[in-house]
């Protein structure tokens, strides 16, 4: 009898381990606790996850090592004191239609690549030096998830 009650009678309760709640052995097997519920989204959104999740990893990084910024402190400097009231980025697209070269590389940007300037002193920046890299190689995205 106490074999039949421990293994196989269905009116027993029986614990679920992710979500601590009680549910009978014979209803158990429907039962669907918040972690397959969020595994079932997880899979139905997989690139969605992973494509923010890069986002995210690339935030990192620019904040991280200072990315985004011009080069030059008293640029920074600037921005951050007029940062509260105007609200706008430091670094711009650059529109004009010719070559110029990198500041902080000094690699030359050919005039049909994108290329960037610093609002406050017009120094030009290509996209890797401001971390403008919308994906990185796989085996640094798998050393940044494995930190």
């Amino acid at each position: 009898m106490q074999e039949h009650v421990r293994t196989e009678c269905p009116e027993v309760l029986v614990m679920c381990q992710v979500c601590n709640k009680e549910y009978p052995r014979g209803e158990f097997h429907n039962h669907h606790c918040i972690k397959d519920f969020y595994l079932e989204k997880l899979k139905n959104n997989s690139y969605e996850v992973i494509e923010n999740l890069a986002d995210k990893l690339i935030l990192h990084r620019r904040q991280k090592e200072g990315l985004g910024l011009c080069s030059k402190y008293q640029c920074v400097e600037k921005h951050r004191s007029n940062f509260n009231q105007y609200q706008e980025t430091m670094i711009a697209q650059n529109t004009e239609n010719s070559a110029c070269k990198c500041f902080r590389c000094k690699t030359v940007i050919a005039a049909y690549e994108d290329s960037y300037f610093c609002i406050y002193c017009n120094e030009t920046y290509c996209p890797p030096c401001l971390g403008y890299c919308k994906y990185y190689d796989l085996e640094e995205m798998e050393q940044l998830l494995l930190k």
